[in-house]
């Protein structure tokens, strides 16, 4: 398998993109979950909109969320959308031979702009926060 990422490629065909890929696919869907939640979603609501990143984008939204670089954070949730809403990453199957991931050194400056993002949009997270 390949997934088509040169960075972090060791000797064989170990990649670090793939678990690097995941964890970001969380971050980005539960950065949208704690604006949704602080605007009022409920358990249901939350689990309502599953692990779609662009349902949690455009809910995110639609509560008054402004991304400071909208049109970073629409490509990453685009690149992201079908590996994480499939679990392709988690569970990948039979037969697939490369999946095409974003770069990690871009999502992560994309994933370090959305949090900042969402600590000024909803500062009340930060006191919910341990530590």
């Amino acid at each position: 398998m390949q997934l088509l990422l040169p960075a972090f490629q060791f000797e064989g065909s170990h990649n670090l993109n793939a678990p690097y890929a995941v964890l970001s696919g969380f971050a980005i869907e539960l950065a949208f979950k704690a604006v949704l939640r602080a605007r009022g979603y409920d358990d249901e609501g939350l689990r309502g909109l599953s692990h779609d990143l662009w349902a949690g984008h455009n809910a995110a939204l639609a509560v008054g969320f402004v991304p400071s670089d909208p049109r970073a954070l629409s490509s990453l949730v685009g690149k992201m959308q079908d590996p994480h809403a499939s679990f392709l990453l988690r569970y990948i199957p039979a037969g697939v031979d490369s999946i095409r991931l974003p770069r990690p050194e871009i999502a992560l400056a994309t994933l370090n702009t959305l949090c900042a993002d969402v600590e000024a949009h909803v500062p009340e997270i930060l006191s919910e926060m341990p530590g």
